[in-house]
């Protein structure tokens, strides 16, 4: 294991605080010895001497042994061991565990929202067919208890009352109902000795050397834009928006249905009506995780020359779909068909354009502006201007995007663009376009080769391996404090 950890530490270039050289420290590493670090009083998420400070004499311990690492998100969870430079197993958590509940209403709530059930409101207390609040809680305890002890079971092959644990969380965007189940699942149902809880943006950072940058972390039910100063999450400064890969999924689906063209073989000229009925959720799941790509034509710098404007016209109207096929490679022409088969056995071919694939992610781009929801270049230029002045030309010289959007083909690229772009239009932020660079546009030495999205996990193994400490609480304090008191650690 200690060569595994050397070359992960050597890719990233980062030192250690252990003293002795680094073979020695490595050593004392795989043999599983131990140092002391600050408790959880002198660090932790956002608070004023920063979650990682250097280590110290002081009553909370932080093993050097051998831990699992979960990032548990709303759509997927990766878990593995530190030390490893990849997650050990992935699975999917939206809209499978549902599939596995009793009753069909529990199973159209899996499919729906995976681990973020949908609220309780006047109407749903007033109906019989919804449960409440508690009771929803209850549930999603009971689902991530079932994918984590299958986890453990079925992949990782320990027992969970022998090792450890550091789960990778967002404090600002994680819902309080995950991250209770998560501490009663792990250090009540499983009994783990420990759980350590790390801060997304700050780990995904540490993969690329850096320890200031903005990460943009475009997950599946949001997008948040967390500004990273010295290792400490700037939270008062975070922007988050709806618009993430949940926006995506539904809008290829829209644009398949309203573009595409349903025949019953490639060699047939007519068409059919029905698309909606062979759009399945697997359908539109392997447009999005394989065909999708981000063009890279910025629409703000080419829809001005050409003089569109974004305000006035629909994003994906019949005038802007014209734009989109002049102006996308392949040309006009190229179609590209996709075989599918309905629940009832029917085998279709359906025509999609090849501009659709790359112009689904433009909403996350330009915004969505019937619901007033700003996009991610948007979120990134609040960001910039809530923090403070002398840290800004630090933070923009480090943007990191990770998340499951990030895997998108040029997707990190178009957001460095059009922030490029967005900065220079304005005469406030100029000075600033200049400085903008993607933190992991570095040699390969630095983790520009990583998965943009198993940075946060392997920022987390990282910090196992180096011996940083995070959030921890221990078995005994949750047997013995209130779940509340343990909970408000992570704020």
């Amino acid at each position: 294991m200690a060569g595994g950890i050397s070359d992960t530490l050597n890719t990233l270039g980062l030192e250690t605080a252990a003293s002795g050289s680094r073979r020695s420290f490595l050593e004392g590493l795989a043999a599983g010895g131990r140092r002391t670090t600050p408790g959880v009083g002198t660090t932790g998420l956002g608070t004023s001497s920063g979650l990682f400070a250097p280590s110290s004499s002081s009553a909370s311990v932080v093993s050097a042994e051998e831990k699992v690492v979960l990032d548990v998100g709303t759509y997927t969870l990766r878990a593995g061991f530190s030390g490893d430079a990849q997650p050990l197993h992935r699975e999917e958590v939206y809209g499978v565990f549902g599939a596995r509940r009793s009753t069909d209403h529990r199973r159209a709530v899996g499919q729906r929202h995976g681990l973020l059930l949908p609220p309780v409101t006047a109407t749903s207390v007033a109906s019989e067919e919804n449960d409440s609040q508690w009771q929803q809680q209850q549930e999603v305890e009971r689902a991530l208890l079932e994918h984590v002890r299958q986890v453990y079971r079925s992949h990782l092959l320990v027992d969970a009352k022998t090792k450890k644990v550091a789960v990778v969380v967002d404090s600002r965007t994680l819902p309080m109902s995950v991250r209770r189940a998560l501490v009663c699942v792990l250090l009540g149902n499983l009994r783990v000795p420990q759980v350590s809880f790390y801060p997304r943006a700050v780990v995904a950072l540490m993969t690329c050397g850096r320890s200031t940058g903005l990460v943009v972390d475009c997950g599946f039910r949001v997008t948040t834009v967390t500004p990273v100063y010295d290792s400490r999450p700037l939270m008062p400064y975070t922007v988050v928006t709806p618009l993430a890969g949940h926006a995506v999924h539904q809008r290829v689906r829209q644009l398949l249905a309203q573009f595409g063209r349903l025949r019953r073989d490639t060699t047939s000229t007519e068409e059919e009506d029905d698309v909606d009925a062979m759009l399945s959720g697997s359908v539109v799941a392997h447009v999005v995780t394989s065909l999708l790509y981000a063009a890279p034509t910025s629409v703000r710098r080419a829809t001005a020359d050409d003089g569109h404007s974004l305000a006035n016209a629909d994003l994906f109207g019949d005038e802007m779909a014209e734009w989109y096929a002049r102006n996308t490679s392949p040309p006009p022409t190229t179609e590209l068909d996709l075989a599918l088969t309905d629940a009832a056995g029917r085998r279709r071919v359906l025509a999609v354009p090849s501009w659709v694939l790359g112009r689904a992610t433009e909403i996350l781009f330009a915004g969505n502006r019937p619901s007033d929801h700003m996009g991610v270049i948007d979120a990134l230029v609040a960001c910039i201007a809530g923090v403070p002045v002398d840290t800004r030309r630090a933070l923009v010289g480090g943007l990191l995007v990770t998340g499951g959007v990030s895997q998108v083909p040029n997707f990190a690229s178009r957001v460095l663009a059009d922030l490029t772009l967005a900065l220079e239009k304005s005469s406030r932020w100029s000075a600033l376009a200049r400085d903008i660079a993607l933190a992991d546009c570095l040699p390969a030495a630095n983790g520009a080769a990583f998965n943009p999205a198993d940075r946060p996990w392997i920022g987390a193994s990282v910090a196992v391996a180096a011996r940083i400490g995070g959030v921890d609480i221990r078995r005994d304090e949750f047997d013995e404090i209130p779940l509340p008191t343990l909970l408000a650690r992570l704020d």
